[in-house]
């Protein structure tokens, strides 16, 4: 028998806990690819865009999302944008939309489809959905018997 087993102080020992500064970060895009990071918690998010910029090879703006869909500011810091850890998450979660200049490809679910309309951001909704059935007319073209 194991002596380590029959010594109950040894189940009763305290474990010692060091809060460090540094956060693990995972960032998703939109389609569920993501990477792992970490960085100081009172650091600037200019820092972690940079890096998104980088992976996803996107310049020159990107978007930051928390776990819970409120958008966060890259000029602050993590603990100023309210983020914490979860318990038992070991990440925190990020979702980053990805933004390419003044076009915005627009994914519009109609029943099981989703239409993709890539339109300005300064068009109006009528122009949006004069676009959306347009693309909706082609995509119907292409899957019809010819």
């Amino acid at each position: 028998m194991s002596g380590v087993a029959t010594r109950p102080e040894a189940a009763t020992t305290p474990v010692s806990v060091q809060l460090t500064p540094i956060v693990p970060i995972r960032v998703f895009d939109a389609h569920g690819e993501y990477f792992d990071t970490e960085m100081d918690i009172d650091a600037p998010l200019r820092s972690l865009q940079l890096a998104i910029e980088d992976y996803f090879k996107v310049k020159p703006e990107v978007q930051l999302l928390l776990h819970n869909r409120q958008q966060i500011h890259a000029d602050r810091s993590l603990r100023d944008n309210g983020c914490l850890l979860l318990k038992g998450d070991p990440y925190v979660k990020l979702v980053c939309l990805l933004k390419r200049g003044p076009v915005l490809n627009l994914q519009c679910e109609v029943g099981p489809i989703t239409y993709v309309v890539a339109c300005h951001e300064m068009a109006t909704v009528w122009e949006v959905k004069k676009m959306l059935c347009e693309e909706m007319e082609r995509q119907q073209r292409r899957a019809a018997p010819p």
